[in-house]
């Protein structure tokens, strides 16, 4: 897959119910970015243009990718496949977006190209695990079994006994 366009003219694509195939680096998502550890790699993306109900078209297709973000756990990298399915309605106006059936999503694209990224980022930012996480355990953080290091840090343990020493006394 070759790189893609920063913008498309989404109303062309839909006439000719053309269809896209291709990747757009990952640093040219800022709101996901600003999530990510490493800004390295692609989004691969196919999406299909089409006519929809009236004058609005629709775009379809799917976006797929791995993501650097930080463990939550261990506060190292993990890496996070990310894989969306897009389903939209491109509208020209709020009042458009507003006037769409509940169950379809929209776009608004007040001018002639719309970007890419416009299309998906929302997707992919609701696609990522809230708490990062590594499969199974991570690295060194946790204490096995054999450590010869308590499980808990007991700060007011010496009080306990203090008061213990002093009922004993009365």
């Amino acid at each position: 897959m070759g790189p893609l366009p920063a913008s498309v003219d989404f109303r062309k694509l839909a006439e000719r119910r053309a269809s896209l195939n291709g990747s757009v680096p990952i640093e040219s998502f800022s709101r996901l970015r600003s999530l990510l550890l490493s800004y390295s790699g692609d989004i691969n993306i196919e999406l299909s243009f089409e006519p929809g109900k009236g004058s609005t078209p629709r775009v379809t297709g799917q976006c797929r990718g791995r993501v650097v973000m930080e463990c939550q756990n261990c506060l190292e990298a993990v890496e996070v496949a990310v894989e969306v399915d897009i389903d939209s309605v491109i509208v020209v106006s709020v009042e458009q977006l507003l006037a769409l059936e509940q169950e379809d999503d929209g776009i608004v694209c007040k001018g002639a190209m719309l970007p890419l990224v416009d299309i998906i980022e929302d997707d992919l930012l609701v696609s990522l695990p809230m708490v990062p996480r590594h499969d199974g355990r991570c690295g060194e953080t946790y204490s096995s079994p054999n450590d010869e290091t308590p499980d808990t840090y007991r700060p007011f343990a010496g009080l306990e006994r203090l008061k213990k020493d002093s009922d004993r006394s009365e």
